[in-house]
């Protein structure tokens, strides 16, 4: 679910006569929260003495009284955790989770635009940056190309199904590279993601039709994929544990020679930006199942793929000589 942070009173209050902002974190995925404070920034920043964020209702901390700082560092005045102790000393505007996307609309404030300098916010705390590095350390060992998938499963089709939307699966995933990366084959396929079943699913598909050799850096807790609220009622060391896996995960799909995912979810939208504008990756290594990226613009401006043409048709190699083929200079 494509969600920001802010709310109506955005455009409304006089934000400029108040000290700080305070930006609330709610009960929601890590992936929405991350896109709602980058498209909240370019709204805060500067406007309004200080920000903060209230931590209170976020399931993602190490900590009971943390949240967002037991991840990332953070500097005095900007995003450090809002307390009683700071509201009797601060008068401040007070954004909950809503309608920042359709504030930012009426302004002219574009997507792209949004996605405002991550690499302010993206500094981890050292313990977390030891184990980010380690997790690098591991995918730099892979047989290259690298080409990381995203496959999400677990309560994304009941999400899909309720806003009207068809669910990104394993064929999805694979259809979409063959088709933007067509004289790609061989190196390391790394698999990121919640489903245990659709990760199975997946690990076939690519060997069969991409001849690499299949990775998992990390499993699932939940073999039936992600759920929220699940998610929230686990015991804080364990909400800490997958936190800090998920953040693993992202610089690991961040780093990669490729990337491959569903913008029906929030975790591509996190890995698009960072490859961009923090890691400054190629934008045509970058592939999107629904076909919006940059990269496969390009691809289908110079005639070389992205035409959303190609299908497996699960003979594995037969369908892979056929892909080949098509497309032979």
């Amino acid at each position: 679910m494509i969600v920001a942070l802010l709310g109506v009173v955005f455009l409304h209050s006089p934000v400029n006569v108040l000290s700080c902002s305070v930006v609330e974190f709610a009960e929601s995925g890590l992936a929405a929260h991350v896109g709602g404070l980058w498209g909240a920034l370019p709204a805060l920043y500067g406007s309004n003495g200080s920000i903060y964020i209230d931590n209170e209702k976020f399931p993602y901390k190490c900590t009971e009284d943390g949240g967002w700082h037991d991840f990332f560092k953070t500097e005095p005045g900007f995003l450090k955790p809002w307390t009683p102790e700071v509201a009797k000393t601060e008068s401040c505007a007070y954004y909950t989770y809503g309608d920042m996307g359709q504030e930012s609309k009426a302004i002219g404030i574009s997507h792209v635009q949004a996605r405002f300098e991550p690499g302010i916010t993206w500094r981890f705390q050292p313990d977390v940056q030891r184990e980010v590095d380690a997790a690098l350390a591991v995918l730099d060992g892979y047989a290259k190309p690298t080409i990381a998938f995203h496959v999400r499963g677990g309560d994304k089709p009941t999400e899909d199904a309720i806003v009207g939307r068809r669910t990104t699966g394993p064929t999805d995933l694979v259809n979409t590279f063959m088709d933007n990366f067509v004289s790609v084959r061989g190196g390391t396929c790394v698999l990121i993601g919640d489903d245990q079943n659709a990760i199975a699913e997946m690990e076939k598909l690519v060997y069969q039709n991409i001849g690499c050799t299949v990775a998992h850096p990390s499993k699932y807790y939940r073999p039936q994929g992600h759920h929220q609220a699940t998610f929230n009622s686990l015991p804080l060391q364990d909400r800490c544990r997958e936190s800090i896996q998920l953040l693993k995960d992202l610089e690991m799909m961040a780093h990669a020679d490729y990337f491959v995912g569903s913008s029906t979810s929030g975790i591509p939208h996190i890995i698009a930006t960072l490859r961009m504008t923090v890691y400054t990756k190629s934008q045509v290594t970058f592939a999107d199942v629904g076909y919006h990226d940059m990269g496969a613009r390009i691809r289908r401006h110079f005639g070389i793929g992205g035409f959303e043409n190609v299908t497996i048709d699960g003979v594995g190699k037969a369908a892979q000589r056929k892909h080949r083929q098509r497309w032979s200079p």
